[in-house]
């Protein structure tokens, strides 16, 4: 198993290598997967997300190599986790890149249900261009939230700002998570 290699372009058009090194894959620390695995009864992952509803436009300086040229990363393999316990359903979403509210569409697709809890960055800020999403498309994602009854937990991708837009509307649906913060379901 070869390791892609991903890059994010710079303010002047430099790109920065941002992937696992290479020599890291026959470390054993790591277990490739497909688009999606059961881990057990309770644990499933699952990447490869389909939709493009209500996506950030933050993700345009990320890029992935493909054939020796670098284009604009497609996302397909960052892992989310359902995590089902004592029926509750609890998607935890690392940053969100495909957007969250196409990851919680998956979610619900795969399960049948909506989500308990959802925890994750947003990625609604720029941090290169020190710019947050367009305060419409928050408002749109925090509706979408809002609709699906979960109680949401998000944090440094998502921005301070935006995160601020969602409180507006989302009010005790949403917390803000930071280092050292305990989230009791």
């Amino acid at each position: 198993m070869r390791l892609k290699k991903y890059y994010s372009q710079r303010p002047g058009g430099n790109t920065a290598y941002i992937g696992l090194d290479e020599e890291l894959k026959d470390s054993g620390r790591f277990i490739f997967t497909g688009d999606y695995l059961a881990i057990d009864a309770e644990l499933e992952l699952f990447s490869n997300i389909c939709g493009k509803e209500l996506a950030s436009q933050c993700n345009k300086v990320l890029l992935m190599e493909h054939d020796g040229r670098k284009l604009e990363d497609t996302f397909s393999h960052e892992q989310n986790l359902i995590v089902n316990e004592e029926g509750k359903l609890l998607l935890v979403a690392g940053c969100a890149h495909n957007g969250i509210v196409n990851i919680v569409n998956q979610a619900v697709e795969m399960k049948k249900r909506q989500m308990s809890f959802i925890i994750g960055g947003f990625h609604l800020y720029n941090f290169n261009e020190k710019k947050s999403e367009d305060a419409a498309l928050i408002t749109q994602i925090g509706e979408y939230l809002n609709q699906t009854g979960a109680k949401c937990y998000t944090g440094h991708c998502t921005g301070l700002e935006p995160f601020e837009q969602l409180k507006n509307v989302m009010k005790d649906n949403i917390m803000y998570l930071a280092t050292g913060s305990v989230v009791k379901l």
